[in-house]
């Protein structure tokens, strides 16, 4: 058929990712996987293999922060890409999973940081590519008295029956929640994530 074959090889494994942590080292690895299930991991957006991989390389002692980080980095440059030209709807996945990656390595930071402001401002750029490829929803940004809150619209794909407001995230993440507007907004209801 003329199509290349590639693998890609995962070292984190699905037993780890699912054990008990109580012998995870250091002591935030395992804070981390606590926290952060294999359900919440999905929930804010990362994909079932990035998923099962970023627990279970932390799972054997890696650092919860450089695992994310580093398979957002392979997602924008997957060994695909040297073998056929990406459609939009490959590099709009490949964007939409290492936005959510990116924002998952900062999860366990605490402190509102300058490294951490710059990571989840690379999260968003990569996030607004992907929407920009895609075109089912449009960065809003509302001036408030306290700041801009930023927002994303989904534009009904059918006669509009209704609107919503999904304020979501712990933190008010609205990328984070997108799942639950694409759905909405295919069944005539317009949505917008705060």
């Amino acid at each position: 058929t003329g199509h290349s074959h590639i693998t890609r090889h995962f070292s984190g494994r699905r037993e780890a990712a699912f054990a008990p942590v109580e012998s995870v080292e250091p002591p935030e690895s395992q804070a981390a996987l606590r926290q952060l299930s294999m359900e919440r991991i999905m929930a804010y957006g990362v994909h079932y293999a990035d998923a099962v991989e970023l627990r279970g390389r932390v799972a054997t002692g890696e650092i919860w922060q450089d695992v994310a980080a580093e398979l957002s980095e392979t997602c924008l440059a997957p060994p695909e890409a040297n073998v056929s030209p990406a459609s939009d709807a490959s590099l709009a996945n490949r964007l939409f999973r290492a936005s959510a990656l990116l924002r998952m390595s900062q999860m366990m930071m605490v402190e509102d940081t300058p490294e951490r402001a710059k990571i989840f401002a690379t999260a968003g750029q990569l996030y607004g590519q992907a929407a920009a490829l895609i075109g089912d929803r449009r960065r809003l940004d509302i001036v408030t008295g306290s700041g801009i809150v930023t927002g994303w619209f989904f534009a009904a794909r059918a006669p509009v029956v209704g609107r919503v407001v999904i304020i979501g995230g712990i933190e008010g993440w609205a990328m984070d929640f997108d799942h639950l507007a694409v759905p909405l907004a295919a069944r005539g209801v317009e949505t917008l994530l705060l």
